[in-house]
């Protein structure tokens, strides 16, 4: 229905259920939802609800009128009761006082009533006269210990007089402890001033007790502490400053004061000497003059005594030097020789040894001072390079190499190429060592050609071949560029076929070579490439 419908439902409920002081009966009238029309046969005093309008109609000798006034009227927000008569009648409980009902499900109580509640919560009640019941407990042990029940001021006043004393026990908390109780206290503090803890032993402190050494009873001071007969602490006899004495000692004290020297025990200056005495005083010893004058003294002959002292100097000719000579050719050697240089830069020669049994022991010297690469022969030994030293010495029989020294100079030289064109910015240097030489350089590759490509030793020299083959490796050799023809690596050769160049041969088949035969300059190279090697090899000359 609509709102004016929902507005007349309280009207309605009155119409239904009032009373009809004519007839002196309650009426009882049926409301039906009826569509439109309304029915045209109808009971006088039926009320019917239109639908098309939601509003009340009442009949009256079948005829429909629209009801405005309704027959009885109640005092508003009343509760509706039945009166004595059987009708209905507005009470004086309001509708809101009404509402307090709302979802009792059982009897209610009255406030003169005596009734049991169950599960009930009063907000500040008032208890008069005296509790009773299983929540209220008489016990004056309080054994049941309940967080539920009640216990009696009885019961309670019993168990305080059981387990208190006299005193007040306001705030504790825990067991009370009497005077002759034996009770563990922890966290308490008891005031010194006013208390006396007696049969105190070693057990009850605490190692971490950190009792201050200011707390102890006062000592007498700047004196050495003991443990007294009783093994208490007390002051001994000894000072501080007396202890003192003994600090760093690491042995016993008697034993070292028994192995020093008594002070009436006398030293005496012995010869050449003088001062000394007993050992009371500090004492010096002076060494006593001598005849010698005091100076310096070249190539000095010396006289000294049984004491160690110097009784007479003088300059004197002193001992004989190295003899060293120099030659440039053949020379035979004398023996008043020591030292021989050898100047090689007028070409090769030949120093003759003297006989080796009439000079056993002899030793000589040999040492090459030029950079040339001339042999010097001396005997059945030789020096070759710069700065090589020979040591000999005759044995009675026959001379012995003593010592040989090479040192690796660097010296730098021109080689000569073949078949690699017009080089340009060509550098190259070798080094001997022992009987080997090692050879580094580079150039810029003119117009190479077909045949074996080579790079000279340094003049002079030439290749010990005692063991090389056709194919024997020495070296290694590349350039900087690729190209499709050429090869990038190479190795070096030698062969029989020259003693004073090497060759250059492929890793594998390049250039249509055999693998490690001498290539040609254009398998190896091309036109302007950088070319660098290196290679060592024994030299013939140099053979130890």
């Amino acid at each position: 229905m609509g709102n004016a419908f929902t507005g007349l439902v309280f009207t309605l409920i009155l119409l239904l259920h009032g009373y009809d002081n004519a007839q002196g009966s309650v009426l009882t009238k049926v409301v039906r939802f009826e569509s439109t029309p309304l029915p045209t046969v109808c009971r006088d005093g039926d009320i019917r609800v239109k639908s098309s309008d939601d509003k009340l109609y009442t009949c009256a000798s079948n005829v429909w009128s629209l009801l405005t006034t309704p027959p009885i009227a109640y005092t508003i927000d009343r509760a509706l009761v039945t009166d004595g008569a059987g009708g209905i009648s507005a009470s004086i409980i309001t509708a809101a006082e009404l509402l307090h009902l709302d979802d009792v499900t059982s009897s209610l109580c009255g406030i003169n009533q005596s009734c049991v509640q169950t599960n009930k919560t009063f907000t500040s009640p008032v208890l008069n006269t005296s509790v009773s019941g299983t929540a209220v407990l008489d016990e004056d042990n309080l054994v049941s210990d309940s967080n539920t029940q009640l216990a009696t001021q009885q019961s309670i006043k019993a168990y305080v007089d059981t387990h208190a004393s006299a005193t007040t026990t306001h705030g504790v908390s825990g067991v009370i402890v009497g005077t002759t109780d034996t009770q563990a206290l922890t966290n308490k503090t008891i005031d010194a001033d006013s208390n006396t803890l007696s049969n105190i032993v070693d057990s009850s402190v605490k190692a971490a007790a950190g009792i201050a050494r200011n707390k102890l009873e006062a000592l007498t001071a700047d004196l050495a502490l003991i443990s007294s007969v009783s093994g208490f602490i007390t002051e001994s006899a000894t000072t501080a400053t007396e202890l003192g004495y003994v600090s760093g000692v690491t042995s016993s004290v008697q034993t070292q004061l028994g192995t020093k020297a008594l002070q009436t025990i006398t030293i005496t200056a012995g010869t050449g000497l003088s001062g000394g005495g007993t050992l009371a005083a500090d004492r010096t010893l002076n060494l006593a003059d001598t005849a010698v004058t005091p100076g310096s003294y070249t190539n000095s002959d010396l006289t000294i005594d049984q004491q160690g002292r110097i009784t007479a100097a003088s300059t004197g000719s002193g001992g004989s030097l190295p003899n060293v000579v120099t030659k440039t050719t053949t020379y035979t050697v004398l023996t008043t020789d020591d030292i021989i240089l050898c100047d090689s830069s007028g070409g090769a020669f030949t120093i003759t040894l003297p006989t080796a049994s009439g000079v056993s022991g002899q030793i000589y010297t040999f040492r090459k001072t030029t950079s040339d690469l001339s042999r010097v022969t001396i005997g059945s030994f030789n020096i070759n390079t710069e700065g090589e030293s020979l040591d000999l010495v005759s044995d009675g029989t026959s001379w012995l190499e003593l010592r040989r020294d090479i040192p690796a100079i660097v010296t730098s030289y021109t080689p000569g190429t073949s078949n690699f064109g017009t080089v340009t910015s060509l550098a190259a240097q070798w080094t001997r060592i022992g009987s080997r030489i090692r050879v580094e350089g580079k150039f810029n590759v003119g117009t190479a050609s077909a045949s074996a490509a080579q790079v000279g030793l340094p003049a002079g020299l030439t290749i010990n071949d005692d063991n090389i083959t056709a194919r024997y490796l020495i070296g290694s050799a590349g350039r900087d560029v690729t190209s499709s023809n050429t090869n990038n690596n190479s190795v070096i050769t030698s062969t029989v076929d020259s003693t004073s160049n090497v060759y250059f041969g492929l890793f594998g088949n390049g250039g249509g070579t055999t693998p490690l035969s001498p290539a040609g300059g254009t398998a190896l190279v091309g036109s302007g490439n950088l070319f660098s090697f290196t290679f060592e090899v024994s030299i013939d000359e140099w053979k130890l």
